[in-house]
């Protein structure tokens, strides 16, 4: 009996001081670990959040280097370039894509009485980063009617045109 009752206490301090040997560094060592990496969370999360606003930064910068290379490109619709025809209005022969391209932007019965109020060559139109572009002056677009503003402006959503007063 007394050999069984040293070995059951050999065993069980053995146990004791094997347990006491992981769990004393673990409840030590763990922690700190734990802490290291949310200190290393915390860091990732907020480079996370820094380059997110630097992305939408850089995002609008190039948004607004766009925008100003269009409005560097665009070209005001000459109207010497149009003819009137018996359904309204059309380019001539020797006209530039972009008028071309501006003309079918619009409904032809706007076309032609922005052409005939000689407010068409106030419009400027660029093409440019696989976007079509329109500027055209306040003064100018104010000096049309509500209607037809409207009709412009809609023609030009429709047609995924950019569409910008100044």
């Amino acid at each position: 009996m007394k050999d069984w009752l040293k070995t059951a206490s050999a065993t069980f301090a053995g146990g004791a001081v094997a347990i006491a040997l992981v769990a004393i560094p673990t409840y030590v060592w763990l922690p700190r670990e734990f802490d290291r990496l949310n200190d290393g969370i915390s860091i990732a999360m907020d480079a996370s959040v820094e380059a997110a606003e630097n992305t939408s930064k850089l995002l609008t910068e190039i948004s607004e280097m766009k925008f100003s290379i269009a409005r560097m490109d665009a070209k005001p619709i000459n109207e010497a370039f149009l003819l009137i025809v018996a359904d309204g209005i059309t380019t001539n022969a020797i006209a530039p894509t972009y008028v071309t391209n501006f003309i079918e932007l619009l409904p032809n019965d706007l076309v032609l009485h922005l052409y005939q109020s000689n407010k068409l060559s106030d419009f400027h139109y660029s093409s440019f980063g696989q976007k079509d572009w329109v500027f055209v002056p306040r003064r100018s677009f104010s000096g049309i009617s509500a209607q037809e503003q409207q009709q412009v402006i809609e023609s030009f959503e429709r047609s995924g045109v950019e569409f910008r007063l100044e």
